[in-house]
């Protein structure tokens, strides 16, 4: 048997199969690459999405503490001035009664 040992007649066989091969390879692992890296982006968009709704809902919860804090405020100072006005009133009287 004379088996040929050069690969010059192998090599038109060999190379569109090994280039084949190889882009396919390639192909699969830039594809992998951008899968990976769309991945992760949508991630972090879905964790700064959780996060966002978290602290929505904290400062919602902290407008209306702030809005009853003022509200609470606004009525002391009301009630201390109609308290203040009430005294007034009843220190003219007793003055008043005192005089006569």
């Amino acid at each position: 048997m004379n088996a040929p040992t050069d690969l010059t007649h192998w090599a038109p066989l060999l190379v569109p199969g090994l280039l084949t091969a190889v882009f396919g390879l390639l192909g699969v692992a830039v594809g992998g690459w951008i899968t990976n890296r769309n991945q992760n982006i949508e991630r972090k968009h879905r964790r700064m999405a959780e996060q966002l709704r978290f602290y929505a809902e904290l400062l919602s919860i902290r407008k209306v503490i702030l809005a009853k804090s003022e509200l609470r405020n606004r009525l002391s100072i009301i009630a201390h001035n109609a308290w203040k006005e009430e005294l007034a009133a009843t220190r003219a009287k007793v003055e008043h009664s005192r005089l006569q």
